[in-house]
């Protein structure tokens, strides 16, 4: 039995060779691309407003204890990925360091979920 070489994958946009993916080198999509896009559609309306009740409740300082750095970032407590709300009770004010330490475990938890999911499959 003779075996043909396989023809390699096109580019689903310029029709060059694919080099992984359905995508050449020029073609393939950044990763998280228009995250910050879909984000900003996907929050409320009133997000200023939530946004600055929070940074006022706060006195501007991060809410985690015993920190006394001024606050950053208007954080979800519970993660909107984890059927976290846009409400006021699910905002907190934190500073670079706690925020940066936050979404770690948070992308941690997401890649877990993604790894449980693949294997259900």
């Amino acid at each position: 039995m003779c075996s043909l070489p396989r023809a390699s994958k096109l580019c689903a946009r310029c029709n060059k060779p694919a080099t992984g993916g359905s995508y050449c080198n020029t073609h393939r999509p950044k990763p998280f691309a228009g995250a910050r896009e879909r984000w900003k559609a996907n929050r409320p309306g009133n997000w200023e407003t939530l946004r600055l009740r929070v940074i006022r409740r706060a006195g501007g300082l991060c809410e985690v204890k015993d920190c006394t750095e001024p606050g950053a970032e208007v954080d979800h407590i519970n993660p909107v990925a984890e059927q976290g709300r846009w409400g006021l009770d699910n905002l907190q004010l934190l500073c670079k360091t706690h925020n940066q330490a936050k979404a770690q475990e948070e992308a941690r938890r997401g890649r877990e979920r993604t790894r449980k999911l693949r294997n259900t499959r």
